[in-house]
């Protein structure tokens, strides 16, 4: 059944006055819809028409070569104007005035309207849908399956199909008939799923499959047909019927949604579970269709848009068929598949180390699995984005490792999301520096965006100014280069027009400055120069060099803040802002341990409040200080994949014991960045009696006596003599065990550590084997001791237990040596399970040494989840009061252990963490 393009056109209206108002056309459309359902829902209305109406931007197979100015001239044919008319129909060029072309339509046939036609013979919907699928057909920039084979620019013939169509239409439907032909309703701008689901509630869901209008509304209607002749009581599609339609060849599959990620805190907070995090490329997204059977003939390529460029990307095809081994003994790919990608300019440059046949032209992303839903997940995150943004990578891409569709049965059922984390998304990352704004430009159909009254300017153009210090000393002309075209925000906009004074003249007349623009046409002209150039705050995710010129240029800028305290004189100049990009493009010779640790302070500051989420979780006041590069010798943990594994009942059960709060001193020194100065020797000196202190209190002490008041009062006085700390005194977690319910609660000193008892271990035939190689390797490891702390190292003397696959960690033996370990287990299971039957025949009052099991939660967190929870099960026999807690922690503590306790590291940084000990503690046993 026909639409009449008069009732579309009153759903335009009352949605256009909503938009207007800045309130939602929700409303209308769900009342037009339920008003007009018979007529959506008849067999033989062309729904495809009625959303291609409503929705003229998602027709990208359509390209019609018709801007305003073209438009402007094919309507003063089809309505025979004459030159006072025209010149009318052109006033919406005029700033100010608040029109458009289609307000200036309006404005003439409602003064001199077309004749009135019979009802009967009134525009459709399916008319203006043939018209424009005409007109389309004609372009050679149309996707192939519209398009006729001789297609070049639309010709007169077609286009005089259009002159017809404005003919016949009243005032109100011509205006929308222009905006129709123009792809642009704004400020309206329909919720395409709810146009969708106004339609039927399945089809989002098949469009996703689908996306293309007239085949998802076949399958709809092909569900629909079926299902009655099933279940005839039933209305609407059971979405269980969905898992019957699969993607098809030749037809896009929907992408899925896409979020915005401003920090790290705000990235967790969006995922859930797994999720794969890949490097985002700087690139074009395209969606491949391969079908094996027909060669180089059967891969077709999408756009974004949802268009077939598979003309436009022809050179790519013989790359898509080498990297597929597509007619090759080895390919994979049996039948057709259906492949995502990304096209991206190929860098000579920030590729150099790549070494590869085909290198540049197909690439597979690396990728890392974070679990988001574990305590690490931030700093994961945190260390994996730093990485790339050191490479001068764009950011990342976090998918959810779930199905590619979703239809479970919630309120919008579209595909899972996908987060792009990148780096001008962040807080006030990105920003380049100051710009002069050298003059404007007016576009109609932009500031009807904007609900502002006589509104002259939409489009500014920014410049760097070339000749600062002539000005300062001679008073010369103003000379700018204009790199960049910018819009503004309405609220931005407002306080431009209230407070600036750029004092504009037109173009031609502008004799106060010196502009040179970039060769090529902009896509709004300036039409008026300031000669007062007022300043914008810039920032931009990256550089570039525009196709016409050979300078940077900013990248998707956009305007931070306006200045009403600054003028030209402070703005960049050219040559600052070449140097700029060229230092955020360029490759780095060498990986800097410094700009890869900066990054991890920033992202940190970035959170809210300044403190980074995973330290708050952790009731931990994480400060910021500036990071350092430490001696080579030492790998960083940044380098390694920090996926790890934390036994919640062991952090539970060791929070519930510590019954501890952070102080409000805490709290305050965390929002507070750290001293970056370098210390003294003295200073040095006082961190290392301090570092005693800490080492002692880590770890629970063999024995426990009672302090008279004068000693504790000597030793109270002494330790009031030490400098204070430049971070906060706070309690180390490792005090936070089973152990601290059996201190001293009176004293609010770290216990004291005393050498291990000289006991004898029983230990089984195999376990006596590795004492004895430890004893051994203590023998001769016990003269050099710990080369960075000697004596006071926080590890000496503690019995140290490894698990049976420590045995391939060939990582861990060097840092071993290095801090002097010479009590050292290699067969943990073993020892703990003769340390438990011995356990339970000590008495109360005696305790064993204090002791560290070593595990690896990075490459080996299966096999320590399995351990953990198996040596739990065996101690859970020893009773509490007699049970000696085992402190857990990953091995490359050791990393930055030397770290904290090498004097030479003057700026101490441990992933974000107070101590190297929060950073890698794993639980207790």
């Amino acid at each position: 059944m026909p639409v009449p393009f008069s009732l579309v056109c009153d759903l335009l209206e009352a949605s256009y006055a909503l938009a207007t108002a800045r309130k939602s056309s929700t409303p209308a459309l769900i009342a037009w819809c339920s008003k007009h359902r018979s007529l959506i829902d008849a067999p033989d209305t062309n729904l495809a028409a009625l959303l291609s109406t409503l929705l003229p931007d998602k027709r990208a197979d359509r390209v019609y070569c018709i801007q305003a100015n073209g438009l402007e001239r094919i309507i003063g044919r089809g309505l025979m104007l004459g030159s006072s008319r025209l010149k009318e129909l052109s006033i919406y060029k005029q700033p100010g005035l608040g029109l458009d072309l289609a307000d200036c339509v309006e404005r003439i046939l409602t003064a001199t309207p077309n004749p009135t036609l019979p009802e009967r013979l009134q525009v459709t919907v399916e008319e203006i849908d043939e018209a424009l699928h005409s007109v389309a057909a004609q372009v050679r920039w149309s996707s192939p399956s519209i398009r006729v084979p001789d297609a070049s620019v639309a010709k007169p013939p077609a286009r005089s199909g259009l002159e017809v169509v404005y003919r016949r239409l009243t005032a109100r439907e011509a205006k929308w008939f222009t905006r129709m032909v123009l792809k642009d309703f704004q400020p309206l701008v329909f919720d395409a799923y709810e146009v969708y689901y106004s339609c039927d509630p399945l089809l989002p869901s098949i469009l996703k499959i689908r996306e293309d209008f007239t085949i998802a509304i076949d399958t709809m209607q092909r569900l629909r047909r079926e299902m009655r002749t099933l279940h005839p009581e039933k209305v609407y599609i059971e979405r269980e019927r969905l898992s019957s339609i699969k993607p098809q060849l030749s037809v896009k599959v929907g992408r899925q949604q896409w979020f915005k990620a401003r920090s790290i805190k705000h990235c967790i907070s969006m995922c859930k579970g797994l999720m794969s995090v890949e490097p985002k490329v700087d690139g074009e997204y395209c969606q491949i269709h391969v079908d094996v059977s027909k060669g180089r003939r059967g891969i077709q390529i999408f756009s974004k848009s949802g268009k077939d460029s598979t003309e436009d990307r022809e050179r790519l095809i013989g790359i898509i068929v080498d990297s597929l081994g597509i007619g090759k003994a080895g390919c994979n790919i049996k039948t057709e598949c259906i492949l995502e990608g990304e096209l991206a300019v190929y860098s000579e440059l920030l590729l150099e180390k790549l070494v590869r046949c085909d290198r540049g032209q197909a690439e597979l992303i690396q990728r890392q699995i974070i679990n988001t839903s574990h305590p690490m997940a931030a700093s994961a995150l945190r260390n994996a984005f730093a990485e790339v943004i050191t490479d001068r990578g764009e950011g990342l891409v976090l998918k959810s490792d779930q199905s590619y569709f979703n239809f479970e049965n919630d309120g919008r059922p579209f595909t899972n999301h996908c987060i792009k984390f990148k780096k001008d998304y962040i807080g006030r990352f990105g920003e380049v520096g100051d710009f002069a704004v050298v003059g404007a430009g007016f576009n109609a159909a932009k500031a009807r965006s904007y609900n502002i009254d006589g509104l002259k300017w939409t489009h500014f153009y920014v410049g760097c100014i070339d000749n600062r210090e002539e000005v300062k000393r001679w008073n010369a002309t103003l000379e700018f280069t204009v790199v960049n075209v910018v819009e503004l925000t309405e609220a931005m906009l407002k306080t431009f027009v209230l407070y600036t004074n750029p004092k504009p003249v037109p173009v031609g007349e502008n004799v106060q400055t010196k502009l040179k623009q970039a060769a090529g046409s902009q896509p709004t002209p300036m039409t008026v120069a300031f000669a007062n150039p007022p300043v914008f705050d810039m920032r931009c995710f990256s550089f570039d060099k525009a196709g016409d010129t050979n300078w940077w240029s900013l990248r998707f800028p956009s305007v931070a803040k306006i200045h009403f305290d600054r003028d030209f004189s402070d703005v960049l100049s050219f040559t600052d802002l070449q140097e700029i990009a060229e230092g955020a493009t360029s490759a780095p010779e060498l990986e800097d341990s410094r700009d890869n640790l900066a990054w991890i302070a920033k992202l940190e500051q970035a959170d809210p409040r300044g403190l980074a989420v995973d330290a708050a979780t952790q009731l931990t006041a994480t400060t910021m200080p500036t990071p350092s590069p430490r001696r080579a010798s030492h790998n960083s943990s940044g380098s390694l994949p920090l996926t790890r594994h934390v036994t919640g009942s062991f952090l539970e059960r060791s929070l519930e014991l510590s019954n501890t709060s952070v102080s409000e001193s805490h709290r305050i020194a965390a929002s507070q960045p750290s001293p970056t100065t370098h210390l003294s020797k003295k200073h040095l000196n006082d961190n290392k009696r301090k570092r005693i202190t800490f080492a002692s209190a880590l770890f629970s002490p063999p024995k426990k006596r009672r302090q008279s008041s004068r000693e504790e009062n000597s030793e109270s006085t002494s330790l009031g003599r030490e400098p204070v700390s430049e971070s906060p005194t706070r309690r180390p977690l490792g005090e936070i065990d089973g152990n601290s319910k059996q201190k001293l609660q009176a004293s609010e000193l770290p216990p004291i550590a005393y050498p291990p008892d000289n006991e004898n271990l029983k230990a089984s035939p195999h376990t006596k084997d590795y004492q004895d190689k430890g004893a051994d390797t203590s023998r001769q490891e016990t003269g050099a001791g710990c080369q960075y702390a000697g004596p006071e190292c926080q590890l000496a003397n503690r019995l140290i237990l490894l698990p049976s696959y420590f045995r391939n960690i060939e990582e861990a033996e060097p840092l071993f040596r290095t801090h002097g370990l010479s009590n050292i287990v290699r067969d943990a299971e073993a020892w703990i399970k003769n340390d438990t039957a011995d356990s339970s025949q000590i008495s109360d009052s005696q305790t064993g040494r204090n002791k560290i099991l070593f595990v690896d939660t990075v490459k080996k967190e299966q096999e320590t989840k399995t351990l953990l929870s198996n040596l739990e099960s065996i101690r859970e026999k020893i009773p509490e009061e007699k049970r000696e807690w085992i402190s857990v922690f990953d091995w490359r503590v050791l990393n930055h252990l030397a770290i904290y306790e090498d004097a030479e590291t003057t700026k101490k940084y441990y992933d974000g963490f107070h101590d190297p000990w929060r950073r890698w503690y794993s639980g207790l046993i």
